[in-house]
């Protein structure tokens, strides 16, 4: 008997190890693909940032920047403006909608305890600061690190406003924060 081809059986087998093959690959592929997508955004968060930047510092008649010099202190920037000054084109994709930047929509900057910026698109404003941290504000933590009071390196709990975390730190719901240097501290 003459065969040319395959059994069923010999079918049915490659069938199902391929359907494997592919149960497998495919939350891999999903996640990078997901990954990437956030990985786009935060490009495209950085880079608005940065032309927000350049415009804070060379532009001119920016309404609220005389109040804009300390840590903590935070400006809107109207996406008009950046668009109209030349710092962003209008056919600049937002990564997560697909559509074009609107000339509505706004950047929200704030200068952070080391002097640098963290800007937010539409104002969404990012985790705030700690509100007490062993019964002292952020800036007097990080004025005395290097006293007796504080040392580089200790943690306490600390609550921040209406956010808990599920990590195991032992603070009950409350993050554990770690002075990191005079000037940051890190969540753990």
């Amino acid at each position: 008997m003459n065969r040319k081809g395959f059994t069923l059986v010999e079918l049915l087998a490659l069938i199902g190890l391929l359907t494997i093959v592919v149960l497998i690959a495919t939350p891999n592929i999903i996640n990078q693909i997901d990954s990437q997508k956030s990985r786009n955004y935060e490009n495209f968060i950085g880079d608005l940032c940065l032309s927000t930047e350049a415009y804070i510092n060379h532009g001119e008649n920016i309404e609220g920047i005389d109040d804009f010099n300390d840590p903590g202190d935070a400006i809107e920037i109207s996406m008009n403006d950046l668009i109209v000054n030349g710092y962003v084109k209008s056919t600049t994709k937002n990564p997560k909608t697909k559509e074009n930047i609107k000339t509505t929509d706004h950047v929200l900057v704030t200068i952070n305890h080391d002097k640098t910026y963290s800007c937010e698109l539409n104002g969404i404003k990012p985790v705030p600061q700690p509100v007490s941290f062993a019964d002292d504000d952020w800036s007097v933590i990080a004025a005395n690190t290097t006293s007796d009071k504080y040392n580089v390196g200790d943690t306490k709990c600390v609550a921040l406003d209406g956010l808990t975390t599920t990590n195991d730190n032992g603070c009950n719901g409350n993050f554990k924060v770690r002075i990191a240097n005079k000037t940051a501290c890190t969540t753990e």
